[in-house]
């Protein structure tokens, strides 16, 4: 049932804020909805960069965010090409909120006195798997060892500085190039000395489901959606109900590791998710239109960060307060609330998460 402040098209502040900063990217990995084969930002780059906010602009954001105490999570593109990303974390913790970021790690080798001086709270890092693996999903040889020497330096200089953070979390999607070695990722995680392993399904659309997105999207809203174009695949190679086994064993055979999936995994089906994304196991309600609100690069805000189609406003037009509860922004959680997801939900991690346990997370971790 869901709780009955979480339905209702007026939302309280949003617990998270994501402030994407910039589009740009330093790999071009294969799954990525952004940047890989049929990335939504391949062809467009110098004129999405040309429109990127100011750091005034984001400081602007991150005053208003702190009268929310909105936990902020920084994004991109890789925010560490971020000119700036520095001088935005330290005033972030100059407003006492916690901070956390989600990037590839390539940079953290040059940047890793920074993020130490920056009291960042927790890096989200993205490892598809064992050093051959991840390198051929990131499409540049070396890569893993860059990161796995950043991240070495890091931990050095936490242990000389006796600190605890920032907190590493691993980001591992599992797709056609690494679901058979996931049983190794343990491992791999304790290589990295990381705190958490995070193994992530993966995000997809069938061509029948985007055709179906664009459909249901533009009769709720009266305009085509574009999004759909970055993550359109119709095998995913993997073999759901063999995935499900391993990650079963993983789970409760590595006790000096903290290994998680996809909240609600013993509901759902590895083998149906894999084989298409027509089904739904049941979820019908997301919480980011009422937890979360995405500030893009240029300044536009959302709700969903993966599929920004819908805009409910401007900071540079608007107050963050005016666009969470904007015309724009009730009109999307009415029509949500009486229609459900629209189908590009499917295969969207969102739509699945135990939302108590996530707010915890953020408050406590970042």
């Amino acid at each position: 049932m869901v709780q009955e402040k979480y339905n209702n098209i007026i939302a309280q502040p949003p617990k998270s804020v994501e402030l994407q900063l910039t589009y740009c990217c330093n790999l071009h990995c294969d799954m990525c909805g952004q940047w890989g084969k049929s990335g939504i930002f391949r062809e467009n780059i110098k004129n999405l960069r040309n429109h990127e906010i100011t750091i005034d602009a984001w400081k602007n954001i991150i005053d208003q965010a702190a009268k929310w105490k909105s936990r902020i999570n920084l994004w991109g593109g890789e925010p560490f090409l971020k000119k700036d990303i520095f001088k935005i974390i330290k005033y972030i913790k100059s407003k006492k909120l916690k901070c956390s970021v989600v990037t590839n790690g390539v940079l953290i080798d040059k940047y890793y006195k920074e993020i130490i001086d920056s009291k960042l709270d927790k890096i989200f890092l993205s490892i598809d798997g064992t050093r051959e693996i991840h390198d051929k999903i990131r499409g540049k040889k070396g890569t893993f060892d860059k990161i796995l020497k950043g991240i070495n330096s890091l931990h050095d200089l936490k242990r000389k500085k006796n600190l605890k953070k920032p907190y590493i979390e691993i980001l591992c999607t599992i797709n056609k190039d690494n679901n058979k070695i996931i049983d190794k990722m343990p491992q791999v995680s304790r290589i990295f000395n990381a705190d958490k392993l995070d193994l992530a399904l993966l995000m997809f659309a069938s061509s029948k489901t985007a055709n179906d997105y664009r459909k249901e999207f533009t009769n709720r809203f009266g305009f085509l959606p574009k999004s759909q174009n970055g993550w359109i695949l119709n095998k995913t190679g993997v073999n759901g109900l063999k995935l499900s086994e391993k990650i079963n064993k993983m789970l409760y055979h590595n006790n000096d590791i903290f290994i998680k999936t996809i909240d609600n995994y013993k509901t759902i089906s590895f083998k149906k998710w894999y084989a298409g994304s027509e089904y739904r196991f049941g979820f019908n309600h997301c919480l980011s239109p009422w937890l979360r609100l995405n500030i893009m690069p240029n300044g536009k805000a959302n709700f969903c960060i993966d599929f920004p189609d819908y805009i409910i406003g401007d900071v540079k037009k608007e107050s963050l307060s005016k666009i969470w509860n904007s015309e724009k922004a009730k009109i999307f959680r009415e029509k949500y609330l009486k229609d459900g997801p629209l189908p590009i939900c499917n295969r969207c991690c969102w739509l699945y998460n135990n939302y108590s346990r996530l707010i915890k997370e953020w408050k406590h971790e970042g």
